[in-house]
């Protein structure tokens, strides 16, 4: 029978201190940069604002007719 202290210390403080060297075939670069959602139409120029502006207002108008005519198919 082995006891926790036969095995040594496996406390994660040690088995974090341990680095692994792994080889890549494969540069990688990590040079993308997250930024929370909220920061996403700061960024945007007035042309894309009003792009996207277009966009949502066309998509909303879109759901909301095909949610009328379920309305009226329903009450036929």
């Amino acid at each position: 029978m082995y006891t926790a202290s036969d095995k040594g210390s496996m406390s994660a403080d040690r088995i974090l201190k341990v680095s692994y060297t792994a080889r890549a075939d494969v540069e990688i670069q990590e040079n993308v940069k997250y930024e929370p959602f909220g920061l996403l139409g700061r960024k945007l120029s007035a042309r894309d604002k009003v792009k996207k502006g277009i966009f949502l207002f066309s998509s909303a108008a879109a759901v909301g007719y095909y949610l009328f005519l379920l309305v009226l198919f329903l009450f036929r």
